[in-house]
């Protein structure tokens, strides 16, 4: 069974100023209205969400909207998070109580010096740690995902990511691509997918062999490991994504509000994948060109 599950941005305001990020503008979504979408959703067969942003933690309303989601009857409720609030345990301990079940935390390097770097925030990653580990206190069973945005700055250091990751209970870890805007556009954040491979190949290695769920989004399948760590339908698959934001506030297909278009050489033609690959982004190509792209 495909569960509907909503990804819930309330603004994008945030505590970090990443380097990779895709934001632009501080568009902010009420409380009244966000409870309206919330409503709206569930009427339409929606069972899950999660609340994104921006940073939704620095969102006072957060815990009631969560409860408010829990009572009108969402059997899962969600959050993304960089969890650099949390590190106040009465906080943490108020969005479990709230009926929070699980977690997408945003940890983008193995270390202090590497992830504050990508934040362009100091002391962010001890407080995201402490966030995590006070989210687990509150519930040990508490979902736990670890996402992480590829950049030049990290990419010799998945591997190390999917050990703190694994280190931190996480259930699994997850590498993005950068979507090519806000931040990320204008610093121009576009690794090439060259650049990447070792890593990618590294991080499923070593997260096959520690027991690790390791997926990759925004690679086109050319460039993926061939690792059972990277079953992406297994875990995918169970949910259909669909999102709405401070914007547009109205529910669209997909988990981002930041899509952005997506071309593949005429050379993928004869790839196996062709049909359910999406190539690499337009801004990509236009960069970096489409001849890395190997039929598979």
């Amino acid at each position: 069974m495909v569960i509907k599950r909503l990804v819930l941005y309330l603004d994008y305001a945030c505590n970090n100023n990443c380097t990779f990020c895709p934001v632009s503008g501080q568009a902010s979504l009420s409380e009244r209205d966000a409870q309206e979408l919330l409503r709206t959703a569930k009427n339409e067969g929606f069972t899950s969400v999660d609340f994104a942003g921006g940073e939704p933690t620095m969102r006072k309303e957060l815990p009631m909207l969560m409860m408010f989601a829990k009572q009108i009857g969402y059997d899962s409720v969600g959050l993304w998070t960089n969890a650099r609030i949390l590190c106040y345990t009465d906080l943490a301990c108020k969005l479990v109580d709230s009926g929070l079940s699980s977690v997408k935390v945003g940890i983008h390097g193995h270390n202090e010096a590497l992830h504050d770097c990508i934040t362009q925030a100091n002391g962010s990653f001890s407080q995201s740690l402490d966030g995590l580990k006070n989210l687990k206190r509150g519930d040990p069973e508490i979902d736990v995902e670890i996402y992480s945005v590829m950049t030049e700055a990290n990419s010799g250091f998945l591997r190390e990511i999917v050990r703190l990751g694994i280190s931190l209970d996480a259930g699994k870890c997850t590498f993005c691509y950068p979507a090519p805007s806000g931040n990320a556009l204008a610093k121009r954040i576009m690794p090439s997918l060259k650049s990447l491979s070792p890593g990618i190949c590294a991080a499923a290695k070593v997260g096959t062999e520690l027991g690790m769920s390791v997926l990759f989004h925004g690679i086109p399948k050319c460039y993926m490991p061939v690792v059972g760590a990277n079953d992406e339908k297994r875990f995918s698959g169970r949910f259909r994504f669909y999102h709405t934001d401070p914007v547009s506030q109205s529910i669209r297909p997909g988990d981002s509000p930041h899509a952005c278009g997506m071309q593949k050489g005429p050379q993928c033609g004869s790839c196996k994948h062709n049909k359910i690959c999406s190539g690499v982004f337009v801004k990509y190509a236009e960069r970096w060109g489409l001849g890395e792209l190997v039929p598979v």
